[in-house]
């Protein structure tokens, strides 16, 4: 998704489907990583599963605040590399902290 984030600005159209779409990626192959884990896998890092689920939340609300900031005017360029500039970063503290995670799994 980050890489999507530092290339989509180069698309000029779609850009933001892209974006969308590669984080619906990013939330179907986390999934598909918590459905390998065993039950006491689950349970030793029950907390971090959490935190991580809550991250992809609020990475996804980048998108919300994307179409609310350009309902109010705002151009969609403007609005787009603002949503990218969070993605990107968000993006790279959640995967900071999936790694840690599987590191502790020692996966």
């Amino acid at each position: 998704m980050r890489n999507a984030c530092r290339t989509a600005s180069n698309f000029t159209t779609g850009n933001y489907d892209l974006i969308l779409h590669q984080f619906q990626k990013t939330r179907e192959a986390y999934a598909a990583f918590k459905a390998t884990l065993t039950p006491d896998q689950l349970n030793s890092v029950a907390n971090e599963l959490a935190e991580l689920d809550a991250g992809l939340d609020l990475l996804q609300e980048a998108f919300a605040e994307y179409q609310t900031d350009v309902s109010a005017g705002r151009t969609r360029n403007a609005a787009f590399q603002s949503m990218c500039h969070v993605l990107d970063k968000a993006a790279g503290l959640w995967l900071e902290e999936l790694n840690k995670l599987a590191k502790r799994l020692r996966l």
